[in-house]
């Protein structure tokens, strides 16, 4: 992906360059125009200038918005998760990171809490339904019970990587901690009502059994419990003025007025083709009739406001890029693909046969 505040850098150089250059050749034209004026003796002065003028504006202003708007992304990351039918199980894919910490979590979450239990293996994954109005923008996918909860963990484990991230990445001495906002658990209940992992996982452990109800230290932001529960602090760094709202179920919104940054995690239940033999052979799985390979979407919509023109601390900003690669590294399943290097290996194993 590309990096929007570069870009937002570059579109600043090329319109002074523009200016400059605008500058010159306007004398040099003024030159040629009051030249001939006088030949024909022209005394519309006024108008020559105002004609120019907007000449001059129209064109800074279309070259502005031609190289601003190529900071703007819009992005699909295309995850894969192997379901086992007959035991309703996520089964792990070694390595990808993503399937890594979806079974990890779920995992925990099924020992700890009764209700998720219950609610994961009321049915199978499974597109439900699709529901389309004559508008094609409005079609609505519905899934199964296990998998509305999927869609609730892929959402927790989007949340954990960008917070993760912006701990880090604010952890500098560049950055300068008066504008540098803290978003906890408290200050997030509309995400903690409507997520079940949120509210799981970043409950103090206090009022956890399979912690003991214990009271952790302040400075404690990860634990292991009994049967491998989890707590996991949630915590969420961001430029001051960001909001960090919730305006409908599946959607992770951070709003700034540099930036407006969408984040939608979904799985609908569209199937997807691993390749050739990479079950057997990878994964060791015999019997593949009973297993069915599931397409997780990650999509990331991001538009600056002309107001991003006027950043003059990139700092503050640079984790958006580094986030969107960092996801795109950790989910996408073509990149888990080129970092094994698959088609050597199947290559391989086919000269060996």
């Amino acid at each position: 992906m590309n990096n929007s505040i570069e870009n937002i850098k570059r579109s600043k150089q090329t319109i002074l360059e523009i200016i400059i250059t605008t500058v010159i050749i306007s004398i040099g034209i003024n030159f040629v125009v009051l030249g001939i004026s006088n030949e024909l003796a022209l005394n519309n002065n006024l108008a020559l200038i105002s004609v120019g003028s907007i000449m001059i504006i129209l064109s800074l202003s279309i070259t502005f918005f031609r190289n601003f708007k190529k900071s703007n992304r819009n992005l699909i990351i295309e995850a894969t998760l192997v379901y086992d039918n007959e035991n309703r199980k996520i089964i792990d894919i070694d390595g990808y990171k993503f399937s890594n910490d979806i079974c990890r979590y779920l995992n925990a979450a099924l020992s700890e809490d009764k209700n998720i239990e219950a609610m994961w293996l009321k049915d199978r994954l499974a597109m439900t339904h699709i529901f389309n109005e004559i508008e094609p923008d409005k079609t609505f996918i519905g899934v199964s019970r296990s998998g509305a909860l999927l869609n609730q963990l892929i959402e927790y484990i989007v949340l954990k990587k960008l917070s993760t991230l912006t701990t880090d990445y604010f952890n500098c001495p560049k950055c300068d901690k008066a504008k540098i906002a803290r978003v906890e658990r408290d200050e997030i209940n509309d995400f903690v009502v409507s997520n079940v992992f949120i509210n799981l996982f970043s409950k103090p452990p206090y009022e956890r059994a399979a912690f003991d109800n214990k009271e952790f230290e302040r400075n404690v932001v990860y634990g292991i419990g009994k049967n491998g529960a989890i707590y996991d602090k949630f915590e969420l760094y961001m430029p001051l003025k960001c909001q960090f709202i919730r305006e409908k179920l599946n959607t992770i919104i951070l709003k700034h007025p540099y930036f407006k940054l969408e984040i939608i995690p979904a799985f609908t239940g569209f199937g997807t083709a691993l390749p050739y033999d990479f079950e057997k052979e990878y994964m060791q799985i015999d019997d593949i009739s009973n297993v069915s390979c599931y397409k997780i979407m990650i999509g990331i919509n991001l538009k600056f406001s002309l107001l991003a023109f006027f950043i003059k601390k990139e700092q503050y900003y640079g984790w958006i890029d580094k986030f969107a690669n960092e996801l795109i590294s950790y989910a996408s399943i073509d990149k888990f693909f080129e970092e094994i290097r698959w088609d050597m290996i199947r290559t391989f194993m086919k000269c060996n046969k």
